[in-house]
């Protein structure tokens, strides 16, 4: 009978052990919620180690960096402003028509496209269109007539660009048009790029007294200057013709040699550009090239 308790508690144990599942390595039927959570997760875009060699990232790329290949931004081209010029000296009656005209800058800057004309505003013809340069306040501009069959070569990047028999030392040399400037009654201009005229001078033979010598329509061209405000001088009485005071009111071409080397008429380098005939005086030896 002292057997009895104790075969009674080994059964108990015996039963305890089989039929009660161990916590450490069974799953539970309910997992927790954290467990829950993880497995809820999803799965990371990156390609798996066991992934083929090469195989691409499936990340966009980073939308911020720059492509390699793309190029760097350029500076802003430096704008430089047009140039203003005068018409500063002019001979009309060199032998073999090799004519010069003497612009002189007011202003520094770009010349590209201005051109200087004569018989203007009537019925302008080009003697010459500058070229694409940059000048200096007082540089000086010489427009070489009939260029063809001389030396004359049209400077670009500086007065000393060219250094030949015909070109001026001291000036930015341009070759002009096969065309003379006119030696008789005739109104000289230059026009900006536009085509907008911004200077003009007249010129004058007094002793040209034959009407049939006279350039017809020289008096309406005085007149068209002086209205656009090119001109200070007026004519009395107005409007101008061959019978109004044209010999004061313009500039005489009196004492133009026919060499290269003599005199010439320019402006007054002591006198301001007051738009009339006092500004001009006779120069017994030409300074092309050179100040006035």
């Amino acid at each position: 009978m002292k057997l009895a308790p104790m075969v009674l508690l080994a059964l108990a144990a015996s039963c305890s052990s089989s039929s009660e599942p161990d916590a450490r390595t069974s799953t539970p039927l309910f997992p927790d919620a954290a467990a829950a959570a993880a497995d809820a997760r999803p799965t990371d875009a990156r390609p798996s180690p066991d992934a083929a060699p090469g195989a691409p990232d499936a990340r966009a790329p980073d939308a911020a960096s720059p492509t390699p290949d793309a190029p760097l931004s350029e500076p802003d081209a430096m704008v430089v402003g047009a140039a203003e010029l005068l018409i500063n000296e002019a001979n009309p009656h060199i032998d073999s028509e090799r004519d010069l005209v003497e612009l002189v800058a007011v202003t520094g800057g770009s010349i590209e496209g201005i051109t200087l004309v004569q018989t203007y505003p009537r019925s302008p013809v080009v003697l010459a269109t500058l070229p694409a340069a940059v000048v200096a306040q007082g540089d000086l501009i010489v427009v070489h007539m009939f260029p063809s069959g001389t030396s004359v070569m049209t400077e670009t990047t500086g007065p000393s660009e060219h250094d030949t028999v015909d070109n001026f030392d001291g000036a930015w040399d341009v070759a002009g048009e096969a065309a003379d400037l006119l030696y008789t009654n005739v109104v000289v201009a230059l026009r900006d790029a536009e085509g907008h005229a911004v200077s003009a001078v007249p010129f004058f033979r007094p002793e040209i007294t034959d009407p049939d010598q006279q350039p017809r329509y020289f008096p309406d061209d005085v007149q068209g200057i002086i209205d656009e405000g090119l001109w200070s001088a007026t004519c009395t009485p107005s409007p101008c013709t061959y019978s109004s005071n044209l010999g004061e009111v313009t500039v005489p071409w009196t004492g133009v040699s026919n060499q290269r080397s003599g005199a010439s008429v320019a402006r007054d380098p002591g006198q301001p550009d007051t738009k009339l005939p006092a500004d001009w005086q006779p120069v017994a030896a030409n300074t092309f090239g050179a100040s006035n």
